[in-house]
Order: C-alpha cells, then structure tokens, then sequence
C-alpha cells in the first residue's frame, strides 16, 4: 500500500497527467502465492486452496498479511461482515465480471448494517469487488485510528450510502463507481491524507423524488468531507443530473489548508427550490479548484465560505450561476459560458484573464463583491473565437480575440499542461492556443 504522508508535499506541486475523467482501463492483477479462494458455487467444502476453493467467506479464518480472493462471475451471498487486520487483502481472482457480494443483512430502526464493516485494519485492501447491499446501512464502513485503506476498481451499489469513513490517516480510493444509493455516494469524516481519483459517482440522493423533495428528506451529494484535510481528489466524474438539492463535492473543516479539487468532471444537481451547487467549500483556507469542467444543470459552479480559494483554468458550462466566495478568492483564466444571473460575487475577489459568455438573462461578469481587482478579463454574448462553442469545445482558434490578450498571473500551465504564455502574451480563458 502506497504512504499517502507524501499527499500533504504533492498536493500543491503540478499534478497534472493528461487523461480524461472516469475509470480507467485496469491490468490484469494475480493473487499473490498462498492466497486463499472462495468460489460460493462449489457444491463442496474445500480447503481454500485454489483447486479446492472454500464456499464462503464464513470459512475464512484472517491472520496478518493474508489475501483472500473471490472467484470472478459468482455471487457470495452474505449477512454483513467485519473484517479487521493487518495488512489484509480482499479480490478476485479467475476470468469474468467482478465478483459480486450480495449482502443480506437489513438495517433496522436503532441498528445499522454494513455490507463490510472495518474497524480498525491497518493496510487493508479492497480490490475488484462489486459489493451490493439493497437494504443496507452502507456498502462499505471503515474506521478507527488504526486503519489506513485502498479501495481499488471497486463497484459499491444499493445501500443508503456507498462509502463512509472515519477518524484515520490514510485512504485512497481509486477507479471505483458507487451508484444507486439513496444518500451520500462518500460520506468521510476526520479523516487526513485522502485522495479519491478517475471515480465514477452517480444516482446517489436517490431519496429525492421529482419534482421536489427538501433537503431534510433527501440531502445527500456524491461526494461529502466533513472535518478532513490534506485530501485530493481529481479525474472523476461527478453526476448530479437526476436529483436535486446538496452538491457533487463538499468539503467542510476550518481547519482544511490542503485540498486540491482537479480535473474533474461534474453535472448537476438539479435547482428544485432548496439550492445546491456543483461544488461547496464550506470552510478552509488556500484550498485550490482547477482544470474542471463543471456542466448545468445546477443553481451555480461554486459556493464558498472560505479564505484564499485558488480557482483556475476550469470550464463552467449551462449553470445557471458562477461563482459566490464570500471570504476571498484569485479566479485566473477560467471560462465560463451561458450564465443567466451575476458569474462571480462575494468577498475579496481577484479575477484576471477569464472569458464570460454571458447568456441572455445576464447582467454582467460581476455582482456584488466587498472588493473586486479585475483585469483582462473578456465580457460578451457572441462566440470569442472557441473551436466549436455549440459541442463545447472551448480551445481557441487562431482568429480569436482572446489569444496574446492576457496578463502573466501566478498560473503557469493549463488544463492541458500547455506552458502559459505560450504566444507573445497569455491568452483569456481555460486553454492556451497552442
């Protein structure tokens, strides 16, 4: 299992890797020698071995270091489960779908159930599963200040909420789809060194029903930090696009100075009457939003309460709001396309370099602010010169009047990894015509 301690150095360091949000394609994995197997369609117990599988996890006695893995296209079904230790390892192993985990355990009034329950197991691994818990508390539990995890191309599904954690150092939750929950997709709290990455988050808040229901009922986002800092989370998609209120990430602590929330991918959620937006930074200070392309429908791209937000190189497309930051903010070449109200408001705002398209109903680029510095920035309802504005590619061509109109700001690459100046001067927006 990789140190995520070094997160706290990288997070601020040019991360960028040229590759589209989403799962990735992933290399075939072997179980490692003295790995025991579990094939729940065996007619007869076995010794674990992989000629001679047990039938259940049931059987399984953990002990430090152990890897046990789940025959590909079968279906284990089973009550929920704790599993703790050190330096465990749970996957798949053979040809086929990912194995499932069918939990049959029903949480009650006054008692939960979690489809895995981990409370305290230092290196473990959750690789290759696709866990479904229909009645469930959860698909997966993790916490306690022993516990450090990586949940890898996993799929988690049905349950009230997909993943939560708390109250450790260490998670990492990579190329994982969570669907099909009816509350929160992540929800994880006091929890340091995170990096959720190409994740794929969605027909989550499925409490909500059309065409309104408050956010008592039904509050729940794709993605939720509470009281969590040095954490990044980057090349995932976010879709909020069939249910209303909360937001696709949240991340609330006063405390947070390390968060970086890049190259993402997020949709909706819907405006129904208790508000919403694509992202929340609740709190925090320096916390970073980059190279994301945040598309409607939604109340607005972004709603901030914290100090120093370093906000750039993103694209905001069919939101019907900006950007609100309170505190204070430096927004620096970003694009945004089709806003119906004010694009930025708030606190002490700094914007430079920034291509507003501004939709018919738009008043102007900026609202009401405390204290506003801007500079080079473009305001118009025409086309500035994008490739192709109506299949939202938003590169600029060589006639565009945005190429060489910038001023040099603290950013020095796009979204793209292209240098910035790459002409004789910075160009407007998220891309540098290169």
């Amino acid at each position: 299992m990789r140190c995520l301690l070094a997160l706290s150095g990288l997070l601020f360091a040019s991360s960028f890797v040229v590759a589209k949000p989403g799962i990735r394609p992933q290399a075939k994995w072997s179980p490692p020698e003295g790995a025991v197997h579990v094939d729940p369609s065996q007619q007869r117990h076995g010794d674990g071995s992989e000629a001679h599988p047990f039938r259940s996890l049931a059987q399984v006695h953990w002990r430090q270091g152990m890897t046990v893995v789940l025959r590909r296209g079968t279906v284990l079904k089973l009550a929920a489960y704790n599993l703790n230790g050190d330096d465990l390892t749970l996957g798949a192993y053979g040809k086929g779908e990912r194995p499932v985990i069918l939990c049959t355990s029903a949480a009650e009034r006054g008692r939960n159930a979690h489809a895995i329950r981990v409370d305290s197991a230092k290196g473990l691994v959750l690789r290759d599963l696709d866990i479904q818990a229909p009645k469930a508390t959860s698909c997966l539990r993790l916490g306690g200040g022993k516990t450090t995890a990586d949940i890898l191309h996993c799929r988690f599904r049905g349950a009230m909420w997909g993943i939560r954690a708390f109250g450790f150092s260490g998670l990492r939750i990579l190329d994982t789809e969570v669907h099909d929950i009816k509350d929160d997709g992540m929800f994880i709290q006091g929890v340091t060194d995170i990096e959720i990455g190409h994740c794929f988050v969605h027909d989550v808040n499925q409490n909500w029903k059309p065409p309104y229901t408050s956010q008592k009922e039904a509050g729940g986002d794709a993605v939720q930090l509470s009281n969590c800092d040095r954490w990044w989370v980057h090349h995932c998609i976010l879709d909020r696009t069939n249910s209303g209120n909360k937001f696709c990430f949240i991340s609330n602590n006063p405390k947070q100075k390390k968060g970086v929330f890049e190259h993402n991918l997020t949709r909706g959620p819907l405006t129904t009457g208790d508000g919403g937006s694509a992202i929340y930074m609740h709190d925090g200070d320096g916390l970073i939003v980059r190279y994301n392309t945040i598309l409607g429908p939604s109340p607005s791209m972004l709603y901030s309460h914290a100090n120093n937000l370093h906000i750039h190189g993103n694209v905001c497309s069919g939101t019907a709001g900006g950007i609100m930051a309170s505190k204070s903010a430096e927004i620096y070449h970003n694009t945004f396309v089709g806003q119906k109200g004010h694009v930025i408001s708030g606190g002490r705002i700094t914007a430079v370099n920034n291509i507003f398209v501004l939709g018919k109903e738009a008043e102007s680029a900026f609202g009401s602010t405390k204290s506003l510095k801007q500079d080079h920035n473009l305001q118009t309802q025409d086309d500035p010169g994008f490739v192709n504005i109506h299949k939202l590619e938003f590169g600029l061509r060589t006639d565009s009047r945005c190429v060489d109109a910038g001023r040099n700001t603290p950013v020095r690459e796009d979204r793209l990894g292209t240098p910035i100046p790459t002409g004789q001067a910075p160009d407007l927006g998220a891309f540098e015509r290169h």
